[in-house]
This record gives C-alpha cells, structure tokens and sequence, in this order.
C-alpha cells in the first residue's frame, strides 16, 4: 500500500490501468519521490496511456529512485524529465498486450530527458532489464550527461552502446 511521510514513497502496488486509464503516477515537478517494488500493468490508452509521467515545464524533479519495478503492456512506462536521478533494477518489456490481446509496443520505454538541454541531467541509470531495440527512437532517451553503464538488453546489435554479451557500455542513442 500507499505510505505516508515526509517524502513521497509508493512501494508494493500494482497498478492496473482499464478502458480509458491515463496514468498510474503523474508528477508536476515534485522531488524525491521513491517508486520501489510495484508493477505498472495495461496503462495503454492510446496517446495518454503511461506508468510515470511527467508533466512539468519549469521545476524539473530530482533526487527520485525508481527501483525493482516492473513495467509491461503500458503506452509509456517511464517519461520524465528527471535531475540527479536513480533508476535501477527495473524491468521493462518492450512488447505487451492491447486491451484486445493483440500485441502493444510501447512507445516510451525509459526517457529520463523529455525535455531541452540544460533540464534533466546527471541520472544513473543501471542494473535494468530493457528489452527491445536499446535507441533513442525506439524509447530509451537520455542526456549526455546521464550514467547508463551496466543495463542488460537483448540487443546487441547496438553497436558501441552495448558488448557481445548485453551489458549496456554507454547510454542509448
């Protein structure tokens, strides 16, 4: 469940979505956030569906940890634009299910920079398993000033960003 304190944690959840769902957690600008151990499920309504959005134009949010979560079947899992921020030990599928059972892509895998240079920077991003095509275009966006050594993606075909073996070396791109 939902626990109260000074900073804002959300731990242990599932979040489902259903017809029309939009988020399961939207931010606005707040900070040090902690999302640990939840499961993001079926958040996939078209062009609104997302797990962690955020919306904000001015305050960028810093010091959050997104950890050991799972994400799979939503539009967007994670689209934030995120300051000094950790995420790490999540698991997030790239293909999923439409509420009609066909197969979702989604469009958002990991973006921790939505925004314009000078907004998110200086996150870690490591100990995550990302499935699908590791670029930019395919959802996984990133600052250059961002840390995204020691992911494991399947794919291997992107070269100079990921070994042989599936370690990511160096952030999307």
């Amino acid at each position: 469940g939902v626990q109260t304190c000074a900073l804002p944690i959300f731990q242990g959840c599932y979040f489902q979505g259903r017809t029309g769902s939009l988020q399961a957690i939207l931010n606005n600008g707040g900070s040090g956030c902690k999302i640990l151990g939840n499961t993001f499920a079926y958040l996939n309504t078209a062009t609104t569906g997302a797990a962690i959005l955020g919306v904000t134009y001015t305050a960028i949010p810093s010091g959050w940890e997104i950890a050991n979560n799972i994400f799979h079947s939503n539009l967007r899992h994670l689209s934030m634009t995120m300051r000094q921020s950790c995420v790490h030990h999540n698991t997030f599928q790239s293909i999923g299910l439409k509420p009609d059972n066909t197969a979702l892509t989604a469009t958002v895998v990991c973006d921790v920079y939505t925004g314009s240079d000078g907004n998110g920077q200086y996150n870690t991003v490591t100990g995550n398993i990302m499935q699908g095509d590791y670029s930019n275009v395919r959802g996984y966006k990133t600052a250059t000033s961002d840390n995204w050594v020691g992911n494991i993606t399947n794919d291997i075909a992107a070269s100079g960003q990921v070994a042989d073996n599936g370690w990511t070396i160096l952030p999307p791109a």
